[in-house]
C-alpha cells in the first residue's frame, strides 16, 4: 500500500535530479454557494494553493461568481454548458459527442463561454464533462479564444487539435465505480507516486504537471481530511510547487493572478 513515506521517497528522487515537481488541482461541477464549496475555498485559500474551479455555465448562478470571485486562490475554468449526457443508450456519457449536431454545439460553447464573463481570474480553459468530448470540436473553443483543454489520464502530446494547451489531471480522489467517496488514502497516493514516476522515467510527458481531481460536491469527511493533509504535506517540500491554471497551461493571464 503506498504511504507519504512512498511519495517522500519518490520526490526525493526528484530532488536528487534537481528537478522540481510541479502539480496543478482541478474541482469539477461548481453551480452555486453550498456548504461544500465553503469547505474547499477555505481550504485553497488557507494553504494559498490555486484552484481550477470548473463552473457549469448553465447552472451557475450569480450568487456563484461573487463568492468564488472573493476567493484570489480560485480560477475559474469552463466545464460544458449543462453537463447533460448526450451520447446514446449503452455508450460513456458524453455532453460533446460526435453523434450532435456541430451547430449546436457551437452556440453551446459559445454561450457557456460568454456567461463566464463576470467571474475574475477566469481562465481560458475548457473541462468537458465526464472528462470526455470529440476532439473534432477543439476548432470550436479556439475560435472563442479558449487556449486550452483538461481531460484525465496522461496526455500523448502537449498541444491537441487546433492548438489548444493539453493539461490533464491524473488523481481523481473520488471512488465513482462502487462507494462514491473517498478512494482511501493509499490510493490516492499511489495515483500522485506513479505519475511523478512515470515523469521522472520519461514514460509519461514528463513536463506535464501532475493534476489532482475533485470533486467538491462528492467528499465525505475522509476526502476534506486528505486533500488538507496533502496541501499541508507538500507545501513544507522545497521541491513542489502547485502551479495556477495559468502556469499550467501556459497562458499569459490577461488581469493580476491573486487579486483583492
Amino acid at each position: 500500500m503506498t504511504s507519504w513515506e512512498d511519495l517522500d521517497e519518490e520526490l526525493g528522487r526528484w530532488r536528487e535530479a534537481g528537478a522540481e515537481a510541479t502539480l496543478w488541482w482541478r474541482d469539477d461541477d461548481a453551480s452555486k454557494p453550498t456548504p461544500a464549496l465553503d469547505r474547499l475555498l477555505a481550504i485553497s485559500g488557507g494553504h494559498g494553493v490555486a484552484c481550477a474551479l470548473a463552473v457549469v455555465p448553465h447552472r451557475a448562478t450569480p450568487e456563484l461568481a461573487k463568492t468564488v470571485n472573493a476567493v484570489p486562490t480560485i480560477y475559474p475554468v469552463q466545464h460544458g454548458y449543462r453537463h447533460i449526457n448526450h451520447a446514446p443508450s449503452g455508450e460513456k456519457a458524453a455532453e460533446f459527442g460526435n453523434h450532435r449536431d456541430r451547430g449546436e454545439i457551437e452556440l453551446e460553447l459559445g454561450m457557456g463561454w460568454r456567461e463566464l464573463a463576470h467571474f475574475r481570474r477566469l481562465a481560458p480553459v475548457f473541462v468537458p464533462p465526464w472528462n470526455r468530448m470529440s476532439d473534432d470540436f477543439n476548432s470550436c473553443l479556439a475560435t472563442l479564444g479558449i487556449k486550452g483543454v483538461s481531460q484525465h489520464s496522461p496526455r500523448r502530446a502537449e498541444t491537441a487539435r487546433a492548438g489548444l494547451c493539453q493539461v490533464n489531471t491524473h488523481v481523481d480522489i473520488i471512488n465513482w465505480r462502487t462507494t462514491r467517496g473517498f478512494v482511501g488514502t493509499a490510493k490516492a497516493l499511489d495515483y500522485m507516486v506513479s505519475h511523478l514516476q512515470g515523469r521522472r522515467r520519461r514514460e509519461v510527458d514528463a513536463d506535464e504537471p501532475t493534476g489532482v481531481l475533485t470533486h467538491h460536491l462528492a467528499h465525505d469527511e475522509a476526502a476534506w481530511q486528505f486533500m488538507d493533509d496533502l496541501l499541508r504535506w507538500t507545501l513544507g517540500k522545497s521541491n513542489v510547487r502547485w502551479l495556477t491554471p495559468f502556469e499550467a497551461f501556459k497562458i499569459e493571464p490577461r488581469e493580476p493572478e491573486l487579486d483583492t
